[in-house]
């Protein structure tokens, strides 16, 4: 259909181009931050420089991360509502520096609410800009999986050269947290029933590149959590979905070597959840025994999971030696996001060793890290 002259002139008056600005930044990380350390006093020399140019994304960006990292939180919120309002595109919108999260415990009253505002009229603003819409997707997605992936959804349509690995990457971690074998709702979970309207969206997709984006992700995060044994995971879930995805891609595409390589790669994957490991001593371990440790720091919570408004309980399997020090610990379940940063605390804990009748012995106990947001 050709569209008259004064008609295109016409939609242009009334829908808006979005405000110059960078290349787009979708291809970057979601967890990433500017590099380079600022002290306190370049960080006042920056405000003075962004003063003069607020157009100056490079200083706003340092001011995003130095604020970001020392949990200055109204400064820095500041720096982003400014560039919701200004350049709702901008690829510094991308990174974790400038979200404003539900349940961080340094937001102010009002401060998510009124960014979740700011987004809304960016978007009756310039309903077509995708960059827009991407960079929305995460303030206005956070307390439903299933708006961020409409969002992602229309951000794609418009723009598939730079909106589908994101959007892969988010279908992917849909089906992969759903394949647990304690899977829970609520926010910062995928609803109920959505990991199935993904799965049959794929399967009767025509678009193999993204089909088979998705399925890579899945047999790649399905592979390192099973070769760090993860025994939560419902590992079987995992192969059918990788070997449907890859199975309809080869189908659209079959000489496309990449989908039987990977296919390759499910015929890895665990039959079952993943076994306990095996013991060479088992004979000398008392198991079941509950043990008081003399020291247990607190886990450091990890930002990524904080950001998602993700809290819950790891569950752990602890081996302690004879000296009272943990030699080793399995995962038996808790969120992947949280899994590290649990392991890493208990690896410090330390108990009172276990004697009986002169003779020391090691123990198997199971330990409960807890992780917790505080609220405002």
């Amino acid at each position: 259909m050709m569209w008259p002259l004064a008609m295109l002139l016409l939609l242009q008056a009334v829908s808006p181009a979005p405000p110059a600005r960078q290349p787009d930044g979708t291809q970057l990380s979601y967890y990433s931050v500017p590099p380079g350390q600022t002290t306190a006093e370049q960080a006042a020399q920056l405000e003075q420089r962004l003063a003069a140019n607020p157009e100056d994304e490079a200083t706003r960006g340092r001011l995003l991360h130095y604020y970001w990292e020392n949990h200055l939180q109204e400064p820095r919120v500041r720096l982003v509502w400014w560039l919701i309002d200004n350049h709702p595109a901008s690829p510094l919108l991308g990174y974790i520096t400038a979200g404003i999260f539900r349940g961080d415990r340094l937001n102010r009253p009002g401060d998510l609410e009124e960014t979740r505002n700011r987004w809304r009229r960016q978007l009756e603003k310039y309903p077509e800009d995708p960059g827009v819409i991407g960079n929305a997707a995460r303030a206005l997605g956070q307390d439903s999986m299933r708006e961020r992936l409409d969002l992602m959804r229309r951000a794609q349509k418009l723009d598939p050269q730079y909106r589908t690995t994101p959007l892969a990457e988010l279908y992917s971690m849909v089906l992969w947290t759903n394949a647990a074998l304690d899977a829970r709702s609520g926010p910062g979970y995928p609803e109920p029933g959505l990991a199935a309207e993904i799965r049959s969206e794929l399967l009767n997709s025509r678009e193999a590149a993204f089909v088979g984006a998705v399925a890579r992700r899945v047999v790649e995060q399905a592979s390192r959590e099973a070769l760090e044994k993860i025994p939560h995971r419902d590992f079987p879930a995992l192969r059918s979905i990788s070997t449907e995805l890859l199975s309809h891609a080869q189908a659209l595409e079959p000489d496309n070597r990449e989908w039987s390589d990977l296919m390759e790669g499910v015929k890895g994957l665990p039959a079952g959840p993943a076994p306990p490991q095996a013991r060479a001593n088992d004979e000398a371990v008392l198991g079941g025994a509950a043990q008081k440790a003399l020291e247990a720091p607190a886990p450091a919570y990890p930002r990524e999971a904080r950001a998602a408004g993700i809290q819950g309980v790891v569950k752990l399997q602890v081996r302690i030696g004879k000296e009272g020090h943990v030699r080793e610990a399995t995962v038996l379940s808790g969120h992947p996001l949280l899994v590290p940063a649990a392991l890493e605390a208990v690896k410090r804990y330390r108990y009172q060793p276990l004697t009986i009748e002169g003779q020391s012995y090691e123990v198997l106990t199971t330990v409960e890290v807890p992780f917790r947001l505080e609220t405002p």
